[in-house]
């Protein structure tokens, strides 16, 4: 029987699925948002840099490792929802 291979998660979705898990966990550190995203560790860890850069997710306030969604992060996830609805009315992947 022929492998089912998934289409790549695109840097758009890959941000939403990071998001929403540091969100159903209100801090999350990178070891626990390897298993939750399912994403290589040096994929993961430029991501999060550039998610940083953006000002969707900051560092804990207690100077930990645990990464937080901020306010942009948590519009970012509002818009991304709205916008996937819409896709998949049309049959589009985004």
């Amino acid at each position: 029987m022929a492998e089912i291979r998934q289409k790549p998660r695109s840097r758009c979705r890959l941000y939403a699925d990071i998001l929403r898990a540091i969100r159903q966990n209100d801090s999350m550190k990178i070891t626990h948002l390897l298993r939750a995203v399912n994403v290589p560790y040096d994929r993961l860890v430029t991501y999060m840099a550039d998610m940083e850069e953006q000002g969707l997710i900051e560092k804990g306030g207690d100077g930990s490792t645990s990464y937080v969604i901020t306010q942009k992060g948590l519009r970012y996830l509002d818009g991304f929802r709205k916008v996937d609805e819409f896709s998949r009315m049309f049959g589009v992947e985004i």
